[in-house]
């Protein structure tokens, strides 16, 4: 189903020439100048306006459902450009598709890096002074360090 402009209240012109040639390729700087909406200096402002980034993505999240866009295939498409990449020897291309695969959400493979290691002593000196906040609170004395 296609948005009409009707379905996209709240604008006025300038604002719907800005989101229509922002959609094209998400450059706020060229969107402003090609659309005379505002100076290119303030573009990302006037792209933040809450309605005029609600129209954005209405037709963006339109124009992804129109295109079967979704996490799996940007993912299928990925391990193509990979295998493609490193057929034809260009290791570097074949690095940056598995590099983007590894950092997607679904895939998460530098999670174990995110997470945080504490020693023992830290352990016990945290809950030293949780327990130390826990007591000065009984006492109406609040101490946070």
């Amino acid at each position: 189903m296609a948005i009409t402009v009707k379905q996209l209240t709240g604008l006025n012109d300038k604002e719907l020439r800005f989101v229509v040639e922002y959609v094209k390729d998400c450059n706020a700087r060229r969107a402003a100048v090609a659309s005379g909406a505002c100076q290119p200096d303030s573009a990302y402002t006037y792209r933040d306006k809450a309605h005029v980034r609600a129209a954005i993505n209405k037709l963006l999240s339109e124009a992804l459902e129109a295109a079967q866009i979704d996490a799996e295939w940007l993912i299928m498409e990925l391990v193509d450009n990979h295998r493609i990449a490193r057929l034809e020897g260009n290791l570097s291309a074949s690095n940056s598709a598995l590099n983007t695969i590894a950092k997607h959400k679904f895939v998460d493979a530098f999670a174990a890096d995110k997470v945080q290691v504490i020693d023992d002593k830290e352990i016990m000196s945290k809950l030293i002074r949780g327990r130390e906040r826990v007591a000065a609170s009984k006492t109406d004395k609040v101490e946070f360090f």
